[in-house]
């Protein structure tokens, strides 16, 4: 008997006695009706904590005057006790003290805390006000249900509602954000859709408000005269003594009678003397841009203006493209600079996002650039800052010292009024203290010898302020519920700094969490590289993963008490050769000697050698690799076409999938299997399955053996009613008498609301459906996962908290339905051993399971991302990860790396705003709410896909994996993810499903 088989005899108690790494705490039992939490705490009762959380800076004026305080926004959990955690809120920072105060709260020294997002933090340059915006009504004269603009007054602990008419007058009655204030904080400009806050505005415009002195509100962005009509204005800048307010518009000639180029511009308005002039135009009264300009930054002083442009004649010699660059106007001498430039003059653009100081002596700004400084080869955006007097461009984006890590994906920077420090936004963490996957906002003092890069968005102090909780999915269970393998970020699990997520196999009795993912060796290293797709054999002795390489992916089998690591993906024979190539969705026998896979490699040695999609099962005892995927008979034909979704049998003989072939018989349906093999659970749209009506994704069973068909999607009772919407994701018992599905579907258990996705229990024998899922109104369900031995428990994934304190992010859960998922009690410690060695008749290491990939720190570039069709109709069959023809559309794009593409398709959805870690989101609900009301959009799946360097086809059938998209409009997000674990920024497509 090899390894494999002996797990038999030696049970739980030595897979037991592998995941123990100390004395973990005991796991709650699981009792009948209740719902646990099995990627958090070792209790099952609730999340690992997340303190921390991405922190933003998004105004070019959030740093005070000395660089002392800094506003900004987070949605950390540990930076007061004041807060609501569940919303993004407006902090400010004492870097002299360390102390965070919370601003986006109502009137008073313990003003009722925001319960909603807020955003644009802005400070004055004495650091005793912030104005933000905010949706919350901070104020009882706030009823409009839209972004309003508040500024708090920090040392009178006042918040006071900005974007209203003169006085005490009316709210806005629309969209009013991004604040800017003066040096004390007098004045606030903002941007604002309202049309009564002024009589006679129209459109969105830029207001000026004096806080005090009668708190009036003019109109920036109007022509010369009193009663000068607007013009529209968007992204204010003001300088110190609030006179002069720079801002961007797109209406040819309103301005000034030059200004003929149908893009936008930058202007200039002095309140005082009444004039607005434009300065976005070559030196003097020279030509106006040929290209838009945006995004100005006013110095202090209100003489300088540096802004962005894609216009390509201010300074011909040095910017002869139409690429995006930094300018910088003198309103005294006219004169119009390139700022991003060479010590020698050398264009060194693109570059964007100004930030100026007092005198605009100083000017920051991203850029791409790789030749500003030999330390930032890299491609990826930066901060620099020129110092004009000294004739130098510095790079900013750095961690401690002369020499520190350069960033190389920074979003944004700001620079204190004396052009002493800068705050800068780094989605890589710069410092030690913070949570290596999280967003960082950084304070670079340039002034300190040597220059000094210390963290913003955390409690005072130096310990480490970082997360133990994260985002986990891919969650299976084995046969009788005791063991769970999914796919973790989580540092709390185990899952180290350097890996980008891990396998991670808890044991639900004792709590214990150990990472799979490893080489071979008890201690084998943990893989760094991307992982994913984990699968567990029944009896858990077993974890199935997928490694990324450079090009493609392998299948690796940990055996978890031998603390061997299998290369799976070879050809056949015991010493097979690596196979390289893309690889998807392993699955395992019950005791893991036996793992099924798809693949597109060609050297496996099984007959199969084209880069059609096809199922291959390797057997560890054995050395063998099998062609699964083709017609009856040991040499039964190849499929013609791609296979997918493999599901295998307890003994490992069986092994069902999905084909679009033509020559291999009847099925061509998605399946899973229970243990023996004989029963079948599948999703089908077709309406000659039991003559049902009409066209609608339904959950069937199919007994082979006894050649039943029955219907598994239907309400409670034996003749329940066949479900009133789409059901999918279908899986079945090892004993086949459950089966577990996902539907949107209203009458299968009371009560669930319109449009809510949820997980059902199906008992095929008593007749009997019960709702596992039980999500809260505001939950999101993802999808069913798997259901243990006699429908004991159901595992799925959720992306809201539904056991204990409130995190971001998706979880697993189990719902019990009987006691400790039906298993007998545990017994005591001590007993049989047996078996050891590696697998028999294969005894191979696993090929290269001991190196790791290097880490680089360069993100993959996605470009030229579009669809052949934005309308199609829904095909036959799944979304092809390695489809050769196009079906419903066909995805084109390039990347400047190989890397593994995340494609996530959501749907339109009502929404409530809501936050997720730091950013402003709009959470899918069941219903519209009355207030907090926003469209959100609804996750349907998310499907990966190894891609190469260079161009990109991925064909589309408007299916995710056995769910057929909805008649109507949804977005596709594309996310690359190198072997490194760096991700690119996030490409967003349109596309409608018709008939």
């Amino acid at each position: 008997m090899g390894v494999a088989r002996a797990w038999m005899v030696r049970g739980a108690a030595g897979i037991a006695a592998a995941l123990a790494l100390a004395a973990p705490a005991q796991a709650a039992t699981l009792e009948p009706g209740s719902l646990y939490l099995l990627t958090g705490e070792a209790s099952l009762l609730g999340a690992l904590p997340e303190p921390a959380s991405p922190a933003f800076a998004t105004t070019t004026t959030a740093v005070s005057q000395d660089g002392r305080f800094v506003a900004f926004t987070a949605g950390a959990d540990g930076l007061s006790a004041e807060d609501d955690d569940t919303a993004v809120n407006v902090y400010v920072k004492d870097r002299l003290t360390g102390a965070v105060t919370y601003a986006s709260r109502r009137d008073g020294v313990a003003g009722e805390p925001g319960h909603r997002s807020c955003r644009d933090a802005s400070i004055s340059d004495d650091g005793t006000r912030v104005a933000f915006t905010c949706r919350e009504p901070l104020d009882p004269a706030d009823t409009n249900d839209k972004d309003d603009v508040y500024v708090r007054d920090l040392p009178a602990s006042r918040t006071f509602l900005a974007s209203r008419a003169s006085g005490l007058g009316a709210v806005g009655n629309d969209r009013s954000d991004h604040p800017v204030l003066s040096q004390t904080g007098q004045f606030v400009a903002f941007e604002s859709q309202a049309s009564n806050l002024v009589a006679g505005a129209n459109g969105t415009n830029v207001y000026r408000r004096e806080l005090g002195g009668g708190d009036a509100v003019v109109v920036a962005s109007r022509k010369t005269g009193p009663a000068g009509d607007d013009g529209g204005g968007i992204s204010p800048s003001i300088s110190d003594d609030g006179n002069r307010i720079a801002f961007v518009i797109d209406r040819n000639g309103f301005y000034d009678a030059a200004d003929t180029n149908s893009r936008s511009d930058v202007f200039v308005h002095d309140e005082s003397a009444d004039t607005t002039v434009l300065a976005s135009r070559k030196d003097g009264a020279g030509a106006v841009g040929n290209g838009s300009s945006a995004a100005p930054a006013l110095s202090g002083d209100g003489l300088t203006v540096a802004f962005e442009s894609t216009a390509n004649q201010f300074d011909f010699a040095h910017d002869s493209d139409t690429g995006v660059d930094v300018y910088r106007r003198s309103l005294v001498t006219g004169a119009t600079n390139l700022v991003d430039v060479t010590i020698d003059g050398t264009k060194a653009g693109p570059a964007r996002r100004p930030t100026i100081d007092d005198t605009g002596r100083v000017i920051g700004f991203l850029s791409k650039t790789t030749i500003l400084d030999p330390a930032d080869p890299s491609p990826g955006d930066d901060l620099y800052y020129k110092d004009d007097t000294a004739g130098t461009v510095v790079l900013a984006s750095r961690a401690d010292g002369t020499a520190g890590a350069v960033s190389d994906r920074t979003n944004a920077g700001a620079v204190s009024g004396d052009g002493t420090a800068f705050a800068v936004e780094v989605q890589r963490p710069l410092t030690p203290d913070a949570d290596p996957r999280q967003q960082q906002l950084v304070v670079r003092d340039v002034a300190a010898a040597p220059p000094r890069t210390t963290s913003v968005a955390r409690p005072p102090g130096t310990d480490p302020f970082r997360n133990a909780g994260g985002d986990s999915f891919g969650l299976h269970l084995s046969a009788d519920g005791r063991f769970a393998v999914f796919e973790s970020n989580a540092s709390g699990l185990g899952v180290p700094d350097d890996a980008a997520r891990a396998i991670v196999v808890r044991d639900l009795v004792t709590g214990a969490a150990t990472v799979a993912s490893r080489a071979d060796g008890p201690d084998g290293a943990i893989f760094t590289s991307d992982v994913g797709s984990p699968a567990i054999s029944a009896d858990g002795s077993r974890v199935a993963f997928l490694v990324a390489t450079g090009t493609g992916q392998l299948v690796y089998v940990r055996d978890l008490v031998a603390g061997r690591t299998f290369l799976a993906s070879r050809a056949d024979g015991p010493d097979g050769a690596t196979a390289m190539g893309s690889y998807s969705d392993p699955v395992l026998d019950a005791d893991g000697s036996r793992v099924a896979f798809e693949t597109t490699a060609v050297t496996l040695g099984d007959g199969d050698a084209d880069a059609i999609g096809d199922i291959h099962l390797r057997d560890l005892e054995t050395g063998r690799t099998l062609l699964v995927s083709r017609a009856t008979g040991a040499d039964g034909a190849k499929g013609n076409a791609d296979s997918r979704d493999a599901a295998i049998s307890a003994d490992g003989t069986r092994v069902g999938f999905v084909s679009k072939a033509t020559n291999l018989g009847d099925g061509d349906t998605d399946v899973d299997l229970d243990a023996s093999g004989t029963r079948a659970a599948f999703t089908a749209m077709s309406t000659n399955l039991l003559g049902l009506t009409p066209a609608r994704q339904r959950v069937f069973v199919r007994d082979l053996a006894g050649g039943t068909l029955v219907l598994a999607s239907r309400a409670d009772g034996a003749g329940g009613a066949q479900a009133d919407a789409n059901s999918n994701e279908a899986s079945i018992s090892p004993d086949g008498g459950f089966v577990a599905f996902g539907s949107e579907a209203t009458n299968l258990a009371a009560p669930v609301e319109a449009g809510a996705y949820e997980v059902y229990r199906r008992d095929l024998a008593g007749g009997r459906t019960a709702l596992a899922s039980r999500g809260n109104p505001a939950s999101v369900i993802d999808y069913p996962r798997n259901i243990t031995t006699g429908g004991a428990c159901v595992a799925f994934e959720a992306l809201e908290t539904l056991v204990g304190p409130h995190v971001d992010g998706e979880q697993g859960y189990v719902r019990a339905f009987e006691r400790d998922c039906g298993r007998p009690p545990p017994p005591p410690p001590g007993g049989g051993a047996g078996g050891g060695g590696s697998p028999g008749g294969g005894g191979t290491t696993p090929g290269g399971g001991g190196q790791s990939v290097a880490r680089d720190v360069t993100a993959p570039v996605l470009a030229r991302a579009r669809l052949s069709r934005r309308r199609f109709a829904v095909g036959p069959r799944a979304t092809a990860l390695r489809a050769r023809t196009a079906r419903g559309t066909v995805l084109r794009l390039t990347s400047s790396e190989a890397a593994r593409l995340t494609l996530r398709f959501e749907r339109p959805s009502p929404g409530r705003r809501a936050t997720s870690k730091g950013r402003r989101v709009c959470r899918p609900v069941r219903r519209r709410p009355r207030t907090r009301a926003c469209t959100a959009f609804r996750a349907e799946g998310t499907p990966t896909r190894q891609i190469r360097a260079g161009a990109v086809r991925i064909a589309l059938s408007g299916r995710i994996g056995r769910r057929a998209l909805r008649l109507g409009a949804h977005r596709l997000t594309l996310v690359a993810t190198d072997a490194a674990g760096n991700r690119s920024r996030a490409v967003r497509l349109a596309f409608r499903i018709v008939r």
